[in-house]
């Protein structure tokens, strides 16, 4: 099986690049400004580079972009990255939040990078999503959400954004960008369950 060098590259960056947003949160060092100054900076370097070649922004791009997303929305992961954390802080209490923005570190992480290298079985919904990648997003992301919350709220906010990671959901012919879907949904099942 041929390993996939630019997606093992994007999720370990996604990863290390997840975890040092969560260690600057966790020590108040990172707060909600900083996060909407650092994703309207991406947006606006992600602008400028459908049509301008931004010197240090561009070599970032060429080694962690997919080649279809420089051409047509640069960042984008990053981009919806930013946007799903900034809004888990903006709406979520701080574990809460913390749990979240983990769960898309580990979780997205872990799936693509079991699923894509050593996935044999398609999943239900989504043929280019691998079963393998995410029954082992969902145990990786339990364990290192215990960190921030309890066993109940860890399990089961892993496994619906973990299982809704392995979907391909779309508003209007819009496909969600699972950056930005994880976060929310794994902050909305914890509020959930303590409403309960």
């Amino acid at each position: 099986m041929k390993i996939n060098k630019l997606e093992i590259k994007r999720k370990l960056f996604h990863l290390v690049f997840g975890f040092i947003i969560i260690l600057l949160l966790y020590f108040n060092i990172l707060n909600l400004f900083i996060m909407i100054l650092m994703l309207s900076c991406i947006t606006l370097l992600s602008f400028l580079s459908m049509h301008f070649n931004v010197p240090i922004f561009h070599i970032f791009l060429k080694h962690f972009d997919r080649e279809k997303d420089i051409l047509k929305f640069p960042a984008r992961g990053a981009l919806f990255f930013m946007l799903g954390s900034t809004l888990s802080i903006l709406f979520f209490e701080k574990d809460i939040a913390l749990a979240a923005i983990i769960i898309l570190s580990v979780g997205d992480s872990v799936s693509s990078l079991v699923g894509i290298n050593y996935g044999r079985t398609r999943g239900f919904f989504n043929s280019g999503k691998f079963l393998e990648g995410t029954v082992a997003s969902i145990f990786c992301s339990f364990l290192v959400t215990l960190f921030f919350v309890n066993i109940f709220e860890a399990f089961l906010a892993s496994f619906f954004a973990m299982v809704f990671e392995s979907l391909e959901l779309k508003i209007w012919k819009l496909q969600i960008d699972d950056n930005f879907s994880i976060p929310l949904i794994a902050g909305l099942v914890i509020v959930a369950i303590r409403l309960i």
